[in-house]
């Protein structure tokens, strides 16, 4: 993953300041993947390729998620937290969880 972050002038750049912008570019769209969100893209490729799927088209991969019942996406989503990290074993557990729900989260305007 490829994040650019633009230097502050006279200005520390610190971890929260680093975090701030991975989180506020993960909401940006991605190009070329009709305008998903790239937190979307990047969730819905992990996805597939755990599954074997191809990783091109996330969005078609996160539609038939999304039309499984809720236990069923949450059990898809347990499996894929234990794979990755079989994978691994350096990854939070809990941030992971909290990607991984990310497209399937509602949404208030």
């Amino acid at each position: 993953m490829f994040v650019h972050v633009r230097p502050l002038v006279h200005t520390e750049i610190t971890p929260r300041f680093l975090l701030g912008e991975i989180v506020k570019q993960l909401g940006y769209a991605t190009h070329g993947v009709s305008g998903l969100p790239q937190a979307h893209a990047m969730v819905g490729s992990l996805l597939a390729h755990l599954s074997g799927e191809a990783v091109f088209f996330p969005s078609a991969f996160l539609s038939e998620c999304e039309a499984l019942s809720q236990s069923d996406r949450d059990a898809r989503l347990d499996w894929a937290i234990e794979q990755v990290l079989g994978i691994w074993q350096e990854v939070d557990e809990s941030y992971l969880r909290r990607l991984l729900q990310v497209p399937f989260a509602k949404t208030s305007h």
